[in-house]
């Protein structure tokens, strides 16, 4: 019986560190979306691989404006650190108004502990411009890597990944210029009614230009539940 113990110890002993535990606890308020260049679905719990990690999530929530109940939806963060046999926690700021909200998308603010030790990070925002619905993270994070942007890492690139001589990637990041979104009011939406006589025909793309631009807005204002219908009504 001796001996049989022995032998456990001593095989366990000479199992490599590259497999030993490292996790990230994940708020409720954090959808991981990409991890080490893979599609995940995470709770409460992210294994982490010794070495670098980068992962790309979205900060959710909400806060009270005016009398009004605001949701948001952060743009996608990515960050890099290299993780040890160790457990860490991702700490972000409390968003609690309008402001607040865009200068997170600007400049994040994003803490990674472990124990009481913060630990050295790279940050980049992960931008796409055109109709954010159904988009392919996995993708989009193979095209970024690809890039050699601020959070690049090559060796997480997919072998198979579309984004190989991709011609039509709308990846962009922070360094890049990007349109805001404005709601059409129904004073605007009168006035345009009012001069369609005078006005100068607008073109295909134009209108679709607009169109999306509509669906952009309205989706980044809905809940989880309103978009999930969404999505199913247009399959």
């Amino acid at each position: 019986m001796n001996k049989f113990i022995a032998i456990i110890v001593v095989t366990f002993s000479l199992i490599p560190s590259t497999i030993m535990a490292a996790s990230l606890t994940i708020p409720n308020n954090v959808n991981v979306l990409v991890h080490n260049g893979k599609s995940i679905e995470v709770k409460n719990n992210l294994p982490l691989a010794i070495g670098l990690n980068q992962i790309a999530f979205r900060y959710q929530g909400s806060y009270r404006e005016r009398g009004n109940q605001e949701q948001f939806e952060s743009e996608v963060v990515i960050v890099n650190f290299n993780a040890k046999d160790q457990q860490y926690r991702i700490e972000l700021p409390t968003i609690r108004n309008n402001r607040a909200e865009n200068n997170f998308n600007k400049n994040p603010n994003v803490v990674i502990k472990s124990a009481d030790q913060q630990v050295s990070l790279t940050l980049d925002v992960l931008l796409k411009s055109g109709l954010q619905i159904g988009r392919d993270y996995q993708d989009e994070m193979a095209q970024y890597n690809q890039m050699e942007q601020v959070a690049s890492v090559q060796q997480f690139i997919p072998l198979t990944s579309n984004a190989i001589n991709d011609s039509h990637a709308t990846v962009a990041t922070t360094t890049q210029t990007t349109t805001s979104i404005v709601a059409p009011t129904a004073v605007a939406i009168a006035a345009d009614t009012a001069n369609d006589s005078k006005a100068v025909p607008k073109t295909i793309e134009q209108d679709q230009a607009e169109i999306r631009q509509m669906l952009d807005y309205w989706y980044s204002k809905a809940n989880e539940q309103t978009r999930a219908e969404f999505k199913q009504a247009i399959k």
